[in-house]
């Protein structure tokens, strides 16, 4: 039911593309493109909160005030930025885990199982403080536009009131956009039901590198994310992703590689299978109802294969 709604969404979109309107999405190599900051780092993520908490120099710096709403099953997720021109910070209470432009969420092999089969979205413990800086910037638009941003992340866990820091850089150049990130992270299993201690601590680390183009009205962007958790191998997640801007309409896809020993899920037995390497698909929609303001669906953001839907304005 909620893909045949995407797919009327999908097909308002173009017909809303065809009809008069004040919004309009500008060429991204002829135009300052503001619209909720696009440009930075992972420019074709259609969800800032999660670029944010992988790389905190993507906070919007341009003025003023910014929001976002993600909708799933009954919850909502959702992001708030404020811009003054040279500086832009952002508060979200979901880390990004467990989506499909985020880092790997951690949990037992029978709640990850269960919560495949339910597809219930993996429930964030922390809440994710960041604030950019844009260090130098050449004041042009377009191609000619030379934009360099540092940002600092710091992120509390609610269940080890330990706060964990985080730090980033990005830049635009012309038409080109690239993104490293650094950052400290935990999570907390509750081993009760086991048998075992209450709560267990896991300390790792996750490094993002990212890296785009603009050509036109088409937006390229690649991310290799490494987590390393001690004593255990190497985690890497490949994002390409491409976002087409059309007259009022967004239209972004994006593939996901997982290389991990995590377990993957298999939808027709509906069971948990040992596969390294893991693929996923994504597709979103957005839709320009002002200048300003963004409505989105968007098909396997939780990885649950699912819709969500979003609401992104900026003022």
């Amino acid at each position: 039911m909620r893909r045949f709604a995407f797919l009327i969404f999908l097909c308002a979109a173009f017909v809303f593309q065809g009809r008069p309107a004040q919004a309009k999405l500008c060429n991204l190599l002829k135009e300052d493109c503001r619209l909720y900051g696009r440009g930075r780092s992972a420019p074709t993520n259609p969800s800032k909160s999660s670029t944010i908490s992988l790389n905190p120099s993507a906070v919007p710096t341009e003025k003023g005030f910014g929001a976002e709403v993600l909708h799933y099953d009954g919850e909502f997720d959702f992001a708030l930025v404020r811009g003054t021109g040279r500086i832009g910070a952002a508060i979200s209470p979901t880390n990004g885990e467990e989506t499909f432009f985020g880092a790997p969420g951690f949990e037992p092999s029978d709640q990850f199982l269960q919560r495949k089969i339910e597809k219930k979205k993996y429930v964030s413990q922390k809440v994710s403080l960041a604030t950019a800086f844009n260090v130098w910037s050449n004041k042009k638009i377009g191609m000619r536009r030379v934009d360099l941003n540092l940002g600092v992340l710091g992120r509390y866990n609610r269940l080890s009131k330990s706060v964990l820091p985080g730090g980033g850089i990005s830049g635009v150049a012309g038409p080109f956009t690239f993104g490293v990130a650094l950052s400290k992270d935990e999570y907390v299993l509750d081993l009760s039901p086991y048998g075992g201690e209450t709560m267990v601590r896991y300390g790792y680390t996750t490094q993002t590198l990212s890296g785009g183009v603009y050509l036109s009205n088409l937006a390229l962007d690649y991310s290799h994310l490494e987590i390393r958790v001690p004593g255990e191998e190497l985690i890497k997640i490949n994002l390409l992703t491409g976002t087409l801007l059309l007259k009022y309409v967004y239209l972004t896809a994006a593939s996901r590689i997982e290389y991990s020993n995590r377990w993957a899920y298999d939808k027709a037995t509906q069971s948990l299978l040992p596969e390294y390497k893991k693929r996923h698909g994504f597709g979103g929609v957005q839709l320009a109802a002002t200048k300003n303001i963004l409505i989105g669906a968007f098909y396997n953001y939780y990885l649950v294969e699912d819709i969500s839907l979003g609401l992104t304005a900026f003022f």
